[in-house]
């Protein structure tokens, strides 16, 4: 992921340090992350599997966008469309985790 994040914040294309980033994700929930969790007291908490399944799907979607945006020509349609569903996705990630902060 650090590189990832690297290449986002260096890289020539914004868009390919987030398929990176969101490619560590699906390379991470793909080798069995969602079987491995634990809670604060070692406890261990699996993901259900419908749970990893819907996680898995979403990342593949914002990174297959992240991925066609980088190979758009800057100014297309393509890259704007697919850099929106990119934008939206992190966004809504974001958005998601906002009530769990605020406790």
């Amino acid at each position: 992921p650090r590189a990832g994040l690297g290449l986002t914040a260096l890289g020539p294309d914004v868009h390919v340090g987030a398929a990176a980033t969101i490619g560590a994700s699906l390379a991470f929930w793909a080798l069995g992350a969602g079987e491995a969790r634990h809670d604060r007291d070692g406890v261990a908490t699996p993901v259900p599997v419908g749970l990893v399944a819907l996680i898995f799907a979403i990342d593949a979607a914002v990174g297959g966008a992240a991925l066609v945006a980088s190979a758009s020509p800057v100014g297309s349609f393509r890259r704007a469309v697919a850099a929106g569903l990119v934008v939206g996705g992190m966004l809504f990630g974001i958005l998601e985790k906002l009530p769990a902060w605020w406790r």
